[in-house]
Formats: C-alpha cells, sequence, structure tokens
C-alpha cells in the first residue's frame, strides 16, 4: 500500500514538474515572421510589409532564400524604425541572388519594400525577428 502512494505521489510530482517547466518556456518566446514568395511575369507593383520589433527581440535577420529575375527591375529595400533605409539592393534585366542578412534589432517598425518595374522572375523571402533564434 505504502508502495502504490509513493508511486501516485512521484507521478503526480512529475506532471507538476512539467506542467510548470512548459509554462514558463511558452511565455519568453517571442519571434515575429514573414515569408513572401511570389512569380512573375513583365509584372509592375510596389508592396510593402511591415514587421514589428518588440523590446527584448535580440535577432533580425532577412533570409533572401532566391530571387530570380529573367527581365525588367526589381529594388528590395528596408527601411528602419526611424524611416532611414538601412538596407537595399537592385537587380537588373537578369539575376540568381541568394543572401542571409542580419540586421539590429531597433525596437518599432520596419517596413520591406518590394519594387518590380517590368520584371520576370521569382522571389522567396522570410523575415525574423525575436528573442530566441
Amino acid at each position: 500500500m505504502n508502495r502504490k502512494i509513493i508511486v501516485v505521489l512521484l507521478f503526480a510530482g512529475t506532471l507538476l514538474l512539467l506542467s510548470g517547466c512548459s509554462a514558463i518556456t511558452a511565455g519568453t518566446s517571442q519571434t515575429s515572421t514573414k515569408s513572401e514568395k511570389s512569380t512573375f511575369t513583365a509584372k509592375t507593383e510596389v508592396k510593402e510589409t511591415e514587421l514589428v520589433l518588440k523590446p527584448g527581440m535580440v535577432f533580425h535577420t532577412l533570409s533572401i532564400r532566391r530571387m530570380k529575375l529573367t527581365a525588367g527591375k526589381i529594388t528590395l529595400t528596408l527601411t528602419g524604425p526611424d524611416g532611414k533605409v538601412v538596407w537595399e539592393q537592385s537587380f537588373l534585366d537578369t539575376a540568381d541572388f541568394r543572401r542571409d542578412l542580419t540586421f539590429d534589432s531597433l525596437p518599432g517598425k520596419w517596413i520591406l519594400r518590394i519594387e518590380l518595374s517590368e520584371a520576370s522572375g521569382s522571389y522567396d523571402l522570410v523575415w525574423r525577428a525575436g528573442n530566441t533564434p
């Protein structure tokens, strides 16, 4: 009988400990992610996406998984919360580009602008920020 009580108490204690640990880790993670994918032919457009970085976020990345241009022009521009251009890259006629970029984690609203001018091709971008990479 004592053995059953000990087993039940150990089981209950383990469950309590595990549920407490998951509650602690779930409350501390902050991540914002935006994914942009598009395939286009002779397209002219401007698309803006925003990502809000909160205080305590320690990483901020833009992963250009693939940007392929077969005609026209594409310009990618990242603007920080102060309204200043942090990074910009233009491609004309043909390009096959991949890159992982890291930026300062300044809190506020960031804007990624994708400008196509008679462009044909595709892009696949992932923009992330958070307190745990």
